[in-house]
């Protein structure tokens, strides 16, 4: 019953616009990953940044948090970025292989509902993190003072 009800769901057909060969969805994932990996990038400089400092400052138990702190936004940066590049590379992907259809069935939509999401999760991501790292280098300026 399950599949009946999911062979029923594909087959209705939704109109895409298409522009060539490149249907709407398909820029759309490329737009989104690119999106992401923008967010991404421009955070990872200041994180990098921060790792470099906190590698460097001087020797105690809160030079060390924030060693540990700084390697894991490094970290939780890397992996975003290989997150939005996959989206893009799917993005980019689609645009490129010939697509005879103009019109997309519902799985194909939740598909693409499920990738801008992603892609929207890590720019989110990227950008809360930003403002933590901002309130957390303002906090330690105040406790150096």
């Amino acid at each position: 019953m399950k599949y009946l009800a999911a062979v029923l769901a594909s087959t209705l057909l939704l109109p895409v616009p298409q522009w060539g060969n490149v249907s709407l969805i398909e820029m759309v994932w490329t737009i989104v990953g690119t999106l992401a990996l923008f967010a991404t990038l421009w955070s990872l400089p200041k994180v990098t940044t921060d790792y470099i400092l906190a590698k460097h400052a001087t020797v105690g138990p809160l030079a060390e948090a924030r060693v540990l702190i700084a390697r894991g936004m490094i970290r939780r940066e890397v992996i975003r970025l290989a997150q939005a590049l996959i989206i893009l590379m799917i993005g980019l992907y689609a645009d490129f292989q010939p697509n005879p259809y103009t019109k997309i069935t519902l799985v194909g939509l939740v598909l693409t509902g499920g990738l801008v999401a992603l892609a929207v999760l890590v720019a989110v991501q990227s950008y809360m993190d930003k403002l933590q790292r901002d309130a957390a280098e303002h906090v330690l300026k105040e406790h150096d003072q």
